[in-house]
């Protein structure tokens, strides 16, 4: 999983299921959360939809969005 917030729109932070990692990649609970899962897409790039959908929200607000990057699984 690869968060965004306004303060980390262009670098991903990975996202792992402990407080630590939650706390390092400023998760903020108080925002709003956004989850985009993308489809079968070959490679994630900058340039697809998902990074569009991303830039957008963060535009509108300052959201926790994750994105679940399964590109290995793809």
């Amino acid at each position: 999983y690869m968060l965004f917030t306004r303060s980390n729109a262009q670098d991903a932070c990975d996202l792992q299921p402990t407080e630590e990692a939650i706390r390092t990649c400023n998760f903020n609970p108080n925002r709003k959360t956004a989850i985009i899962v993308h489809g079968w897409i070959p490679k994630l790039q900058t340039k697809s939809p998902v990074y569009t959908i991303k830039d957008k929200l963060l535009q509108e607000d300052d959201y926790n969005e994750v994105v679940f990057n399964w590109t290995i699984y793809s």
